[in-house]
């Protein structure tokens, strides 16, 4: 099994302006940065190779010259892949329950400001948060937070709180507590 990114051919600029980065004021020198260390498969191969051609050779290569052949899976496995993913892998206990200790960051721009958060994070709980940016809330922040520590780092227990503590309206100016929740988003 192989997992990675292989870039074949894209527009830098485009490329960079749809990455999340921090400040939008630098986008123009991000540009020059990340053009300066990506490397696309076009400006290596020969003249006359396209996408679906390298993927042809890349698939070739990678089944052992074409010996080996795809394996189909039947609706069983399938169902059982399902049934695995539902009862383990998309659980909070498997994704951050016995995750290590992490510190989190995201930031967003909305139309009521840009909001950065920080977290804190030990075994899927969150130890300290803090809020970040230009949004106009009424209230100070501290009982939000307060309320938040101790709690699952979850998107939607995170809506829960936020909706709770009528979050939108007193400390984020307006911004919908659906937005901010997804910033937890995994």
């Amino acid at each position: 099994m192989h997992h990675g990114t292989l870039l074949f051919d894209t527009n830098v600029d485009t490329m960079v302006h749809a990455l999340n980065v921090a400040d939008e004021k630098f986008m123009s020198k991000a540009a020059k940065s990340v053009r300066s260390r990506v490397g696309m498969i076009k400006n290596y191969a020969p003249k006359e190779t396209t996408m679906d051609s390298f993927f042809e050779a890349l698939q070739y290569y990678l089944s052992n010259q074409g010996k080996d052949q795809e394996i189909i899976l039947d609706s069983a496995q399938n169902a059982q892949i399902t049934d695995l993913q539902k009862r383990q892998f998309s659980t909070w206990d498997w994704n951050y329950g016995k995750s290590p200790a992490f510190n989190f960051h995201s930031h967003e721009k909305f139309t009521g400001g840009a909001v950065d958060v920080f977290a804190q994070v030990e075994e899927g709980i969150i130890r300290d948060i803090h809020f970040e940016g230009d949004f106009l809330g009424l209230l100070d922040i501290t009982p939000l937070r307060q309320k938040l520590i101790g709690q699952k780092f979850d998107e939607a227990n995170i809506k829960r709180v936020l909706d709770e503590m009528d979050a939108s309206d007193n400390y984020f100016g307006h911004i919908p507590n659906h937005d901010i929740a997804k910033m937890f988003a995994s």
